[in-house]
């Protein structure tokens, strides 16, 4: 998962990242509101999970973040598994490695992104929005009545359904009870 680290599983349609060494990719971020769908090729480097394009989101120097693909070639996938993810860079393949799926594994974007936070922290620092576009802290905080924006992968399936890479915004408000 981009956001959690949590590495026990990929989810369809959620980002997650691929690292490692041997490779040196250039450093593109696409950036998490992108203006239109993300490429399957971003400086050379394609990511195919079960043989499927991936979208990329962003490259660099021993990582790259996708979207995993909504569509699995094999029907057996919506109960669960293992999907193959594999890396390509300039049509040089790497090994194909294994991951379980999950129907979830919920990630937070933190302020930390895109290096995750540790696994079980005590505090998670989240990256929220204010309705007015300002990061929401301490001394930032949101207006009375008004909408946050949280930023979160790995949630499963979306209804309606989007396609993968796609640029998709919720419309949804969820009326919270004030913690302070």
């Amino acid at each position: 998962n981009a956001f959690s680290g949590d590495t026990t599983g990929i989810v369809r349609g959620g980002l997650f990242a691929l690292s490692g060494s041997g490779f040196q990719f250039p450093a593109i971020n696409l950036g998490l509101n992108p203006a239109q769908d993300l490429p399957t090729t971003l400086a050379g480097v394609q990511v195919k999970v079960d043989g499927i394009l991936a979208p990329v989101l962003q490259t660099g120097p021993g990582r790259v973040m996708v979207v995993a693909p909504t569509l699995s070639v094999r029907g057996d996938r919506a109960k669960g598994g293992f999907r193959s993810v594999q890396l390509f860079s300039n049509g040089v393949a790497s090994n194909a490695v294994w991951m379980p799926e999950s129907a979830s594994l919920p990630g937070l974007l933190t302020r930390d992104f895109p290096n995750p936070p540790p696994a079980f922290p005590d505090f998670v620092d989240a990256a929220v929005q204010n309705e007015d576009g300002t990061l929401n802290d301490a001394d930032h905080p949101a207006a009375a009545g008004s909408t946050i924006t949280v930023f979160v992968t790995g949630m499963g399936a979306t209804t309606p359904p989007v396609a993968a890479g796609s640029v998709a915004h919720s419309t949804a408000v969820v009326p919270v009870t004030p913690v302070y």
